[in-house]
């Protein structure tokens, strides 16, 4: 994978941790405002009966108790029971949900810094790498030249050795002819002069 890949690896799981925190935000002020709505009823009762002399306590427990031991309370109690154990259990898989997005941050942190050092190793062989690959292109292209520059050169041989041949071709027609003009010249002087024997 590379940076970008394991950026936004992160990116998205920390905006899924800060959207399951949220959840579990909005979650336990649920949970909390039920049981104030709980107390709060709970309480009541308690207050108009003048046998309970005891302030009333804040706790949830305490709260809880109160409600409990009350016979008026016992209605709302029930209707939310389920509202208040439908919310626990669903704080309950939040927050699992929660420590599995962490342990799963955590390792891909872990994974994201061996992976940083492993970069670093890298880079100076990468830098390494690409430094050899622009002397190859450069000798590539340095050999691509002389390679033109041998065939051209090959090319002048074959005419310079065409141009000696022909050279040597009419040289040799040359002292073939001034050869045969001697020839006949002389033969003529020799037939004119009378022989003194």
């Amino acid at each position: 994978m590379n940076s970008k890949t394991k950026f936004n690896a992160f990116s998205l799981a920390g905006w899924f941790l800060l959207a399951v925190l949220f959840y579990f935000i909005i979650l336990s002020a649920q949970i909390a405002h039920a049981e104030l709505n709980d107390s709060n009823k709970a309480n009541e009762p308690v207050q108009n009966t003048p046998q309970n002399t005891q302030p009333p306590q804040t706790t949830p427990n305490a709260a809880q108790q109160d409600q409990e031991n009350s016979p008026q309370s016992a209605a709302p109690k029930k209707a939310v029971s389920p509202q208040l154990a439908e919310l626990r259990q669903n704080f309950d898989k939040t927050t699992k949900e929660l420590q599995k997005v962490r342990q799963a941050m955590a390792s891909l942190e872990q994974e994201n810094q061996s992976l940083k050092k492993e970069l670093e190793k890298t880079q100076p062989d990468a830098k390494a790498t690409e430094a050899l690959k622009e002397s190859v292109n450069a000798a590539q292209k340095e050999l691509a030249g002389l390679r033109e520059k041998v065939l051209v050169l090959e090319d002048e041989n074959k005419d310079i050795k065409n141009n000696d041949r022909i050279k040597w071709f009419i040289a040799g027609a040359g002292v073939f002819f001034v050869a045969l003009l001697i020839g006949f010249a002389f033969g003529r002087i020799k037939r004119k002069r009378p022989s003194l024997l």
